[in-house]
C-alpha cells in the first residue's frame, strides 16, 4: 500500500510558497524538478512541465523520499551561508 494521494491544495501550497524555500533544477523536455516544504514542513516533490509563456503545470506530485530530503537539506544549508 502506497502513500495517500496528493491533493491540489498541497501542490499549490508548495508551488506558491516562498521562492527561497524552493529547490529547483531542470530535467528533460524543459521540465523542472522542484522540492519544497508544505506548511507543516513536510517536503514534497513536484515535476512541472512548460505550458508556454513562462507558465508551468504539475505533471507529478508526491512526498519527497529520503534521498530527496537529504538533497534539499544540503541545498538549504548551502544557501544559509
Amino acid at each position: 500500500m502506497g502513500a495517500p494521494p496528493v491533493d491540489t491544495r498541497e501542490v499549490e501550497e508548495v508551488a506558491y510558497g516562498p521562492a527561497e524555500n524552493l529547490y529547483a533544477r531542470h530535467t528533460y523536455g524543459g521540465r523542472f524538478f522542484v522540492i519544497g516544504p508544505k506548511a507543516d514542513r513536510r517536503l514534497m516533490v513536484l515535476i512541472l512541465a512548460p505550458k508556454g509563456s513562462g507558465k508551468y503545470y504539475p505533471v507529478s506530485a508526491r512526498p519527497a523520499d529520503r534521498k530527496e530530503r537529504r538533497e534539499y537539506r544540503e541545498w538549504k544549508a548551502g544557501t544559509q551561508q
